[in-house]
C-alpha cells in the first residue's frame, strides 16, 4: 500500500530486489501513467493496479506466473499481454478495464476466473486458450463490444452469465467436449445469430439464450435430454426440432414472437407453464400423444395455432388461461380425463365456435369460456358440481345451455354474466326444471329453464 491514492505519475523499478507488486500497493493511483517493472517480478497482488484510470497500458515481466484479485480492475488499461507461464486469470482481474481493447492470453493459461473480464465495454475479441476447461460465472458479462470468440478445444464448461450482455456477439462455435453451457450464459446477446452446439452437450440450462433477439434458427443435438425454463425466451427463432427431452419447462419459447413451427418428440409429457405464451406466429404444432399435462398459460395468446388443434386423449391436466386468447381456434374438445375445466382456459378465444366438454368434468372454472363470443351452446356434462363466476359471460351469441346434471350445480355468481345479459334457454333433465328454477345462481333465469 506504499503508493495506494496517491499522486505518483510514473514508477520505475531496477535491479534484482523486488520480486512482487504487493496488495493494493497502486490502488487508487488516479494519475499513474507509467509503470516500468524489473524481470525479477514473480507475482502482482490483489488490486495492486486497481482504479488507476490514467494506466493505458503495462509491460507484464515474463518472469510473472501469477496475479491476484482484481489486480486490474477499473484501470484504464487499453491493451496488454500476459506472460507464458500464468495459469490462472483470477476473480475481477480486469473488471470494468472500459478502456481494455486487446488482450494476447497465454498458452499456459488453464483457468479464467468469476468476472475476470466483466465489462470490458471495449474489447473486440479474445482468443481463449486451449488447455482452459471451464469459463466461469460472468466472465464476459457486459462486454458490449465483442464481436469474436475462439473457444479452446478442452473446454468443458461454460459457467453461469459468462457471456450475458455481449450485445455485439455474433456467432459462437462451442468445441466438441462441452457439455455444460449454464444459466443465462449468452442472455441479451441480442445480435447472436449463429450457434453451433457439439453433440456432447446433455442440456441447456435456464436463460441460456434468453433476449437472444437476431437468433432465427438453432440445431439442437440429440444428445440433448433437458432444456430448462426460459431457456429460449424472447429470441427470434422461426422454427425449432426438439430432442427426446420429457417435458418443456415454464417459459421456455415465452414471447418468441416470430416462432412459427415446433417439432415436438413422442418422449414430451408435459408443456409446462407459459411454455409457448405468446407465440404469435406459432401456426404449425401437433401435441404428441404421450402428452399428459398442459401447464396454465401454455400457449397464452397464440394468435394464430391450429384452428382444430388436437388435444392428445392421455391429457388430464390444462392449466388455467393455458389458451386463452387464442383467436384462430375454431374449435376445442377436452380430453375424457378432464376434471377440472381452469380458470380463463379458453378465455377471450373470440372465433371459437364450438366447445366439447368432457364427461368426467365436476367443475367450471372462473371465466373458463368468458369472451368465446361465437359459441351459440354448451353441454355441461352431468357430473359438474360447481360453475364459477363469469364462466360464460362475454358471449352474446349463446342462446343454448343444456345443464345434464340432476342437482343443480352449485355458483360462484353469476356464471352467465351480468344479470340480464343472457336471454337463451336453459334446458336440464324433466325431473330437475323446479330444482332449478329455484336454486341459488340458477333462479334468476327460471323463465328461461325448461325440459331437455
Amino acid at each position: 500500500m506504499a503508493f495506494s491514492e496517491s499522486s505518483i505519475t510514473v514508477f520505475q523499478a531496477f535491479g534484482d530486489k523486488l520480486t512482487s507488486i504487493e496488495e493494493s500497493t497502486f490502488s487508487g493511483c488516479r494519475d499513474l501513467q507509467s509503470v516500468t517493472l524489473p524481470s525479477t517480478i514473480k507475482y502482482i497482488d490483489n488490486y495492486a493496479f486497481s482504479s488507476c484510470i490514467r494506466l493505458k497500458g503495462i509491460t507484464i515481466p515474463a518472469s510473472v506466473e501469477w496475479l491476484g484479485q482484481a489486480a486490474f480492475v477499473s484501470s484504464g488499461i487499453e491493451t496488454i499481454s500476459l506472460p507464458e507461464g500464468i495459469k490462472i486469470i483470477p476473480q475481477r482481474c480486469f473488471q470494468n478495464c472500459t478502456s481494455l481493447k486487446t488482450i494476447s492470453l497465454p498458452s499456459s493459461l488453464t483457468t479464467i476466473g468469476e468476472s475476470a473480464f466483466y465489462q470490458c465495454s471495449a474489447l473486440k475479441g479474445i482468443s481463449i486458450p486451449d488447455e482452459v476447461f471451464s469459463i466461469a460465472e460472468r466472465s464476459f458479462y457486459r462486454c458490449s463490444a465483442l464481436e469474436s470468440v475462439h473457444f479452446p478445444s478442452k473446454l468443458n464448461k461454460i459457467l453461469r452469465g459468462a457471456f450475458s450482455n455481449c450485445t455485439s456477439l455474433v456467432r459462437v462455435d462451442i468445441p466438441e467436449g462441452t457439455e455444460r453451457i449454464e444459466w443465462n450464459a449468452f442472455e441479451d446477446c441480442t445480435k447472436l445469430s449463429d450457434v453451433t452446439l457439439p453433440s456432447t452437450i446433455t442440456g441447456i440450462y435456464s436463460s441460456t439464450f434468453i433476449g437472444c433477439k437476431a437468433l432465427e434458427h438453432i440445431d439442437l443435438p440429440s444428445s440433448i435430454r433437458f432444456i430448462q425454463e426460459s431457456a429460449f425466451s424472447g429470441t427470434g427463432l422461426k422454427s425449432i426440432v426438439l430432442p427426446e427431452i420429457g417435458y418443456i419447462d415454464r417459459n421456455t419459447f415465452y414471447g418468441c414472437k416470430s416462432l412459427e413451427k415446433v417439432t415436438i418428440p413422442s418422449t414430451c409429457t408435459e408443456i409446462k407453464d407459459a411454455a409457448f405464451a405468446e407465440c404469435v406466429a406459432l401456426s404449425d404444432i401437433v401435441l404428441p400423444e404421450t402428452l399428459t399435462s398442459i401447464g396454465s398459460n401454455a400457449f397464452y395468446n397464440c394468435q394464430n395455432l391450429p384452428s382444430a388443434l388436437a388435444i392428445p386423449s392421455a391429457v388430464t391436466t390444462i392449466g388455467f388461461s393455458a389458451f386463452a386468447l387464442c383467436t384462430s381456434l375454431n374449435s376445442f374438445t377436452f380430453p375424457s380425463g378432464i376434471t377440472e375445466i381452469s380458470r380463463e382456459v379458453l378465455y377471450g378465444c373470440s372465433n371459437l365456435l364450438t366447445v366439447t366438454l368432457p364427461d368426467e368434468a365436476v367443475e367450471i372454472g372462473v371465466r373458463a369460456f368468458a369472451g368465446c363470443e361465437k359459441v351459440i351452446k354448451y353441454t355441461i356434462p352431468a357430473k359438474v358440481t360447481m360453475i364459477w363466476d363469469d364462466a360464460f359471460g362475454a358471449n352474446d351469441a349463446l342462446n343454448e345451455l343444456i345443464c345434464l346434471p340432476v342437482t343443480p350445480p352449485a355458483t360462484g355468481g353469476k356464471f352467465l354474466g351480468p344479470e340480464g345479459n343472457y336471454t337463451g334457454k336453459i334446458k336440464v333433465p324433466e325431473e330437475s326444471v323446479e330444482q332449478y328454477r329455484s336454486a341459488q345462481g340458477w333462479n334468476i333465469y327460471a323463465s328461461q329453464i325448461e325440459k331437455i
